[in-house]
């Protein structure tokens, strides 16, 4: 469901932690790991996935442009760019298969766009980044000033309807996320984790350590991944809304929640002992680590989705677990 993304992307990237959680001893599941490719250049980032198995995200070409494309069972599609425009990403996409992002017009213009059956559509909002879109076709959008920066976010939906969230500055900021009821999840002032949905906001309360607080993903329940650093200054890998909870890691310091399914499922990294970070899921609160599952253990998963595949990065490629 969801990333100006590739600082986005660094940032969730990071390792996060800590605690030591029990490990799973549910059967087994052996994972397989597929290179998604490139479009010709050196580097491809992975954003999202739907039930389907189709990935999306950016990818650089031949001659050096960056465009989105749409991945499925081993065949990368590059899509389409506005017209005169050389760069475009994908940044979500929904069970339809309707694809959310943002590419450049011929003069340069951040636009969001969607892509429905290979065909771009600006939406309409100006300077804007298209974030994410949810399986009611609603894209959550945010409009950006000359430099780049998100300065309002909204709700975008079928060309007719547009729902005005608010600004988008230093005391509130989106996440880039919108689920299945519309929520869009806000940190405000960096110390109050909350959703807006309809013009509406609700919270459910003070983050443990304000400032340091990191929501990566959400699911059609309203279950929050992403980490907060404690006053230790270790990163704990956690849930919201009922915490933060803390998920544990392999018994090292630092982990990170980067997604989370609507099966309750995380996926992320966590540390052991000796500070190795390894790919891993939690389930019913307990830990997988995923190198014991046929990971190789570089791998940064971004996504899950209800099948359990996932999508990761891996230094400057992306892959597909399943």
């Amino acid at each position: 469901m969801r990333k100006l993304l590739a600082a986005l992307i660094t940032a969730t990237a990071t390792v996060a932690g800590a605690g030591l959680a029990t490990p799973a001893t549910a059967a087994p599941r052996h994972y397989t790991v597929t290179d998604l490719g490139t479009l010709g250049g050196l580097s491809t980032e992975v954003y999202d996935l739907n039930d389907k198995g189709v990935a999306v995200g950016r990818s650089l070409t031949t001659d050096g442009e960056m465009h989105a494309f749409s991945w499925r069972r081993g065949k990368l599609t590059v899509l389409a760019t506005l017209p005169g425009g050389h760069y475009a990403e994908a940044h979500g996409i929904n069970e339809s298969g309707v694809i959310a992002g943002t590419a450049l017009t011929a003069t340069g213009e951040s636009r969001a766009v969607i892509w429905r059956h290979g065909r771009i559509t600006d939406l309409g909002q100006g300077s804007s980044i298209g974030w994410d879109i949810n399986d009611n076709g609603q894209v959550l959008v945010s409009r950006v000033d000359e430099t780049g920066s998100p300065t309002s976010r909204l709700i975008w939906h079928n060309g007719t309807t547009t729902t005005e969230l608010g600004p988008e500055n230093t005391t509130a900021r989106t996440t880039g996320k919108i689920n299945n009821e519309a929520k869009v999840l806000v940190l405000f002032d960096e110390t109050y984790l909350g959703f807006q949905q309809y013009g509406s906001t609700s919270g459910f309360g003070p983050l443990a350590t304000p400032g340091r607080n990191y929501p990566n993903d959400l699911n059609n329940s309203g279950i929050i991944a992403g980490h907060s650093t404690d006053e230790l200054g270790r990163t704990r890998p956690v849930t919201y809304p009922l915490g933060p909870t803390e998920l544990g890691t392999l018994g090292g310091p630092d982990g990170n929640a980067t997604a989370v399914n609507d099966n309750g499922v995380f996926a992320g990294v966590a540390q052991t002992p000796d500070g190795t970070s390894r790919p891993v899921l939690w389930r019913d609160r307990h830990i997988v680590d995923l190198t014991t599952r046929g990971l190789s253990g570089n791998e940064m998963p971004v996504g899950i989705n209800n099948r359990g595949q996932m999508i990761a990065a891996v230094d400057f490629r992306a892959v597909f677990i399943s």
